[in-house]
């Protein structure tokens, strides 16, 4: 049976790394997180995360970490608390992300790889915005490959995090 690239997303889901997300926050929960953050804060963003528990916590540590506050699991669970979350992300959760810290040293990899597979969701959401106006006969197909355009351009601005910021 041959399957095209259509059917191949709806059966494979979206593009996600959950490990890659836990990995992160664990390491910015961990010894030496400032350091983490300074990294890679400037090119991560809450609404890359795919699991809405890893964008929350990363917003709290954000959160935390531009106030200049400790960020600790005490402070991390508080400022989630404070957000209204808590239902939303539980201690026990982040209690299990912060034993996926251990590897600091890879964390500007981990960033990239959520980074990639927010990209890879937003190209796959443009190209369904794109077939639907494709097939709308009201739609000038000039205008249309013309805002494709500019929003693939978003997608393949250099972006300042890049494999060369790690050894």
């Amino acid at each position: 049976m041959k399957t095209n690239k259509s059917t191949l997303s709806q059966v494979k889901g979206m593009p996600n790394a959950p490990e890659a997300e836990q990995a992160v926050n664990g390491s910015l929960l961990s010894f030496g997180g400032d350091k983490v953050f300074d990294a890679i804060s400037s090119d991560l963003s809450t609404d890359m995360f795919f699991d809405i528990r890893n964008a929350i916590l990363y917003e709290a540590i954000r959160s935390l970490y531009a106030s200049n506050k400790p960020c600790d699991i005490v402070s991390v669970t508080n400022e989630i608390r404070s957000m209204g979350k808590i239902e939303e992300v539980p201690p026990h959760f982040i209690a299990e992300t912060l034993n996926h810290g251990y590897d600091s040293f890879h964390a500007v990899e981990h960033a990239l790889m959520i980074k990639q597979k927010y990209l890879q969701r937003k190209a796959i959401e443009l190209s369904h915005i794109l077939q639907q106006q494709a097939y709308d006969d009201t739609e000038d197909i000039g205008d249309v490959l013309f805002n494709a355009g500019k929003h693939f351009f978003l997608f393949t601005a250099p972006s300042p995090m890049t494999k060369t910021d790690y050894p």
